[in-house]
């Protein structure tokens, strides 16, 4: 093991043993993508943090984070391929999800989760706040405190909406403005052999073949008498009610033909 490798993982263990730590790379002129399936396999605990030393300051990927949604998912929700009810944050995860159950299409929700550090030094009293979190048992993940810590300079804290285990890429669904985080973490990801891809309404309107509009969408649930939340969360009632044209099908490990949105 390099030393700046064991110089860092000495100084997490000080500062986080709450963490069990696995190294998956520790040289930046080798990029690789990490294989997340197998190692969520062999890997249960929310403890378990893959390192991945590509760049000058370590990415953490949280293998089992525990997403809390809170009041972004106003209701939404999908139904996985075992019946399951699971809380999104959006309509369009919702459709999403639809169009990759009929695909039969396995994807991952909201499973890891990405962090990098500011390389800046921190402050003295963001020392302590960071100290007084942790000595209090509070959750570093879901902290309001914490998030806008690592949102500071370059640091970022960043949770991707899907994996598709397929295609081993993962799937960002945006109805408005990146934030400067996302935008360096996707960056970030990009740079270290990821695959990630960003979808707008104009690329899931084109593989579903939706209305021109998310507002026509939720304008013809509540015509035909259902609830846009319910009905969106149906695949048969979105082909049947919402689909304009045919869906765009998933041919050669890729479900959109046109690349300008892949990163």
């Amino acid at each position: 093991m390099k030393p700046h490798v064991k110089q860092y993982l000495s100084k997490l263990r000080a500062d986080q043993p709450y963490y069990r730590c696995h190294v998956v790379r520790s040289s930046p002129s080798v990029p690789r993508q990490v294989p997340f399936m197998k190692w969520a396999k062999g890997l249960k605990d929310e403890r378990d943090v893959l390192l991945d030393f590509s760049t000058r300051e370590p990415v953490r990927i949280h293998l089992n984070h525990h997403k809390a949604l809170g009041p972004t998912a106003r209701g939404w929700y999908f139904v996985d391929s075992r019946g399951r009810k699971m809380a999104c944050c959006s309509g369009y995860e919702a459709l999403f999800v639809a169009y990759l159950r009929w695909n039969n299409l396995p994807f991952v929700y909201q499973k890891w989760m990405f962090a990098r550090t500011p390389t800046n030094e921190q402050p003295l009293q963001k020392r302590k706040l960071k100290e007084w979190l942790w000595n209090r048992g509070i959750s570093l993940h879901d902290s309001r405190a914490w998030v806008n810590l690592m949102r500071e300079e370059n640091g970022f804290l960043y949770i991707p909406d899907f994996y598709l285990p397929t295609t081993n890429e993962f799937i960002e669904l945006k109805g408005w403005r990146t934030s400067p985080g996302q935008i360096r973490a996707v960056r970030c990801l990009k740079r270290m052999g990821y695959r990630h891809r960003v979808l707008e309404w104009k690329d899931l309107r084109e593989i579903l073949g939706l209305p021109s509009s998310y507002n026509s969408c939720l304008y013809r649930a509540k015509k035909f008498g259902a609830q846009p939340k319910s009905a969106f969360a149906n695949p048969d009632w979105v082909r049947a009610h919402l689909c304009a044209a045919p869906a765009m099908p998933y041919r050669d490990g890729t479900f959109l033909n046109s690349t300008r949105r892949a990163q």
